[in-house]
């Protein structure tokens, strides 16, 4: 049993070797254009080590190469380039490339972007591989749960270094005992100046799959342990793995049943290696086993520091992943925002936002949102002071003339500046004028609207089957914690509650901050820490307005009715 867990050790520390010299590859094989690539076989599947280097597509057709960034960024059609035009760089693809789309007819037969008997992997076979190496312990702490198998899969160089542990940047000569070897090639064409992008930061290569209109992606990070999945747009420029076609699969597999030879340290009895059979091979994992326990030892170690200096104290430190150890909104158990900030320390800023617009109201105010299933919400508080169409809404100070508004207005909080904007219920129905055939205005930006009492409700089942109680349930509504932002409460001593250790707030990244309210005779409630209520659109049976609010004392949403001349904050909803 001894000589099978050492031998185990031996398999991981001996396939850690850069492309080319991978000692176990299983075979090597032939793209269209003559260049030769190895693969290894993983249990059911058979996947390249080595990147896509075609210029043409199987039958023959060219691929363009396109070095220029706006042309690239209006292609529809298939393209590739070196990683910044330099041809010692590997080569990227669009994903129309991926899919043979080489001409813009809709009539024409897509191409073949794969060699004979390869293609180019699915999302779902992008998981069958993952779920392989995490169930045979590439993760790197040596477990088969969780999906830390990052470090297996990348190449031991050419990584920008990182701190944490376990992630593709720390102790790089450790990674890559899947043989794998994915190498840090950056891309091109994200965003709107179709530049290239973190080179020696990550490894990013296509899927097949789309999601409706927009393929997947697979992720490497310098700083992160696991293998992200992502969607893209078709435009931009990534590596490519091929994997062979499921008939072909096994069909020139090494059977390790004591017959493969012992060059290179390989073993020729795998059960049980002797002095007779490969006294070359049992000397080695002898040799191995001291440098596997002080190994293991390091490991220990570095595992026990993982909690140390949480100076936000939000959990996570920087030796367990946390990206901005100040900001307790910063983690990697925050939900990700359009914010232009890396919320949940991933290496990806706005990751899934990148083709969709900010919202700007006609005041030229921009707001951050996030998605929650099928909805996006903004995260910020209405900040306009005209309708859609530019007509001013009027803002009232005097408490007695707001007590007899029939039409919309917007106040500060207590009249300060420094504080939020509140608003009647009557200015988010854009009802402007006395004049009861007037048409009302509308309120929020363009594409945008201001959330039903169902929406918002959607919104909170959304956020408790997701696991952002505070306790980590699905059932119940606690969620309050994970939409509160993590300041500006008043203290609470009930666990669990919104004013409770407010550093553990806000991960679903909703951020209300308590504003408090006007109520309906023109005054300015007291204790600003103590609510945070949102307008919803929605009427009741006795002429008042269903609100949404949060306590600084609960831990729950509460849904409250009030009469339209209460003054609170407003979200919107994309339409």
């Amino acid at each position: 049993m001894k000589k099978l867990l050492l031998l185990s050790a031996f398999l991981i520390f001996a396939c850690s070797y850069g492309q080319g010299e991978q000692l176990y590859a299983d075979g090597t094989a032939t793209d269209q254009d003559g260049n030769t690539f190895e693969w290894i076989n993983y249990s059911t599947q058979d996947w390249a080590i080595e990147n896509a280097e075609v210029v043409t597509y199987r039958d023959g057709t060219p691929i363009p190469q396109v070095t220029n960034p706006a042309e690239w960024q209006n292609l529809t059609t298939g393209a590739w380039c070196y990683y910044n035009n330099d041809p010692s760089k590997g080569k990227l693809y669009n994903w129309y490339a991926v899919a043979g789309i080489h001409d813009n007819e809709d009539t024409t037969p897509n191409k073949e972007f794969a060699p004979q008997g390869w293609h180019v992997p699915s999302d779902a076979e992008w998981t069958t591989l993952e779920e392989h190496l995490v169930a045979n312990s590439y993760n790197y702490d040596g477990s088969s749960t969780g999906y830390k198998t990052a470090k297996s899969m990348a190449s031991t160089t050419g990584w920008n270094s990182s701190t944490f542990l376990g992630a593709v940047g720390n102790e790089q000569s450790l990674n890559n005992s899947s043989g794998f070897n994915a190498f840090p090639d950056g891309y091109f064409g994200h965003g709107d100046d179709g530049s290239f992008n973190n080179d020696g930061y990550v490894a990013i290569f296509w899927s097949s799959t789309e999601n409706l209109t927009t393929p997947y992606a697979r992720y490497l990070d310098r700083n992160n342990n696991y293998l992200y999945r992502n969607y893209s747009t078709k435009v931009d420029g990534f590596s490519v793995r091929f994997v062979r076609d499921a008939s072909s699969v096994g069909a020139a597999g090494i059977l390790l049943n004591g017959t493969i030879s012992a060059e290179n340290n390989q073993i020729k009895n795998v059960a049980d290696p002797t002095d007779a059979q490969d006294a070359v091979t049992l000397a080695y994992i002898n040799q191995l086993e001291s440098s596997i326990d002080n190994l293991q030892d390091q490991i220990d170690e570095l595992r026990n520091l993982q909690n140390w200096e949480d100076n936000d104290q939000d959990g996570f430190s920087a030796l367990s992943g946390d990206c901005d150890d100040t900001n307790a909104s910063i983690n990697p158990n925050i939900y990700e925002v359009a914010d232009g900030i890396d919320n949940n320390c991933d290496g990806f800023v706005d990751e899934g936002y990148e083709a969709l617009d900010y919202p700007e109201d006609i005041d030229g105010n921009t707001y951050d949102f996030a998605i929650y299933g099928g909805q996006h919400w903004t995260v910020e508080n209405a900040e306009m002071v005209t309708y859609r169409d530019g007509t001013p809404i009027p803002q009232i100070t005097d408490d007695t003339e707001w007590a007899d508004l029939t039409t919309g207005a917007w106040c500060y909080y207590e009249n300060d500046e420094t504080k939020g904007k509140l608003y009647n219920w009557y200015a988010v129905m854009g009802i402007h004028d006395a004049i009861e055939n007037t048409p009302n205005k509308e309120f929020a930006p363009e594409g945008w609207h201001v959330p039903t009492d169902a929406e918002w409700t959607t919104l909170e089942e959304y956020l408790i089957a997701n696991g952002y109680n505070y306790d980590g349930t699905t059932t119940g509504n606690k969620i309050a914690k994970a939409m509160a932002s993590t300041t500006g409460w008043d203290i609470s001593t009930i666990e669990g509650t919104v004013g409770y250790d407010q550093s553990l707030n806000n991960s679903s990244g909703f951020n209300a901050y308590p504003e408090r309210f006007r109520n309906d005779e023109g005054e300015f409630d007291l204790g600003v820490g103590n609510v945070s209520a949102f307008w919803s659109l929605t009427d009741t049976d006795n002429d008042e307005k269903l609100v949404h609010f949060l306590s600084n004392q609960n831990d729950d949403i509460i849904r409250e009715n009030l009469t339209p001349l209460f003054g609170i904050s407003v979200r919107f909803v994309r339409d």
